[in-house]
């Protein structure tokens, strides 16, 4: 891409933003002292960061955050009837509350099967274990009901 054109795509972002009212970039950083109060993931990520001299980036928006949770948690954007719905929901949880939705669809069980099943070279000619279609569907069908129940992951490694 040339700089003429990645001045227009920027011009036309730039454009884009200033259109939408909820896609304010005046988010304030997090600061360190806010891990404690964020949950006991955040306290082991804030605390690398802290530890690594990594200032944290600045709290998503809310736009920012349904593509960004939805694109890694289903493989796909939002629809536009979604977003608009999560943009004008007012609720303090509605991040949480979409969270919990997106795990509970067939698309999630759907995407992360898929990346099992990649990862563990199930449909693979490039390994050096030759896979018959009936043991690939098992296997894959095995990748999917674990996931399905929420099976952790070091328990399906071991069943």
């Amino acid at each position: 891409m040339g700089s003429g054109q990645d001045h227009a795509m920027s011009a036309l972002t730039a454009q884009v933003t200033r259109r939408l009212a909820y896609a304010s970039t005046a988010v304030s950083d997090r600061q360190f002292a806010d891990a404690e109060s964020l949950g006991t993931i955040d306290k082991y990520i804030f605390g690398a960061l802290q530890a690594a001299s990594v200032t944290p980036a600045a709290a998503s928006t809310d736009s920012e955050f349904i593509r960004r949770v939805t694109l890694d948690s289903l493989g796909r954007i939002p629809t536009a009837d979604r977003l608009v719905a999560f943009l004008n929901d007012r609720a303090a949880d509605k991040r949480a509350k979409l969270v919990e939705e997106l795990l509970a669809k067939p698309e999630y069980v759907d995407k992360w099967t898929m990346f099992f099943g990649d990862l563990l070279k199930n449909n693979s000619a490039n390994t050096q274990i030759r896979r018959y279609d009936s043991g690939r569907d098992a296997f894959y069908a095995y990748i999917k009901s674990s996931i399905a129940a929420n099976k952790p992951y070091d328990q399906m490694a071991a069943s």
